[in-house]
């Protein structure tokens, strides 16, 4: 998988500075005007960097969870959550404390699950609740679980 991951690098190089350095003003998506007003890089660095959330958190996660499928992707999902700056909820959440409150709150639900394997239904259901009141989307960190769920396919 690492030569798949190196080949994607390499294809990707540039994009940050290509597509959100030369950005101007104007017309902006979202993730443009995130990465003038706070420096984040989104998808574009994490595609560029090789999808680190996908390696590191996604990915290890999803491999080990013995979990029925659906509880396998939802930690998976919840672990990319809880470390990813994700572009579609920093613009819903208008707020850096609510996006740190949905990262924090997935990140329990992980820590809970390592130390007994079980998905804590209750914690998961506060934290869709709390999406549902404020409107968040996490559409990037779900597109970054279907990335983790091909590259596992791909692998095995």
């Amino acid at each position: 998988m690492s030569d798949l991951i190196n080949i994607e690098k390499q294809m990707t190089t540039g994009l940050v500075k290509n597509d959100l350095e030369k950005a101007s003003t104007g017309l902006l998506t979202a993730g443009q005007k995130q990465f003038q007003q706070l420096g984040l890089t989104g998808i574009r660095g994490e595609t560029e960097a090789g999808f680190p959330l996908v390696i590191e958190y996604g990915l290890p996660i999803y491999e080990s969870a013995q979990l029925p499928q659906n509880e396998r992707n939802l930690i998976a999902l919840l672990a990319i959550i809880a470390h990813n700056y994700d572009s579609n909820l920093i613009k819903r959440a208008h707020n850096s404390d609510l996006v740190t409150q949905v990262q924090t709150d997935a990140q329990q639900i992980v820590t809970n699950y390592q130390e007994t394997g079980r998905l804590d239904k209750d914690r998961l259901e506060k934290l869709c609740d709390k999406c549902a009141t404020h409107n968040l989307s996490l559409g990037g960190s779900a597109d970054l679980l279907i990335l983790t769920i091909f590259l596992e396919k791909l692998i095995k």
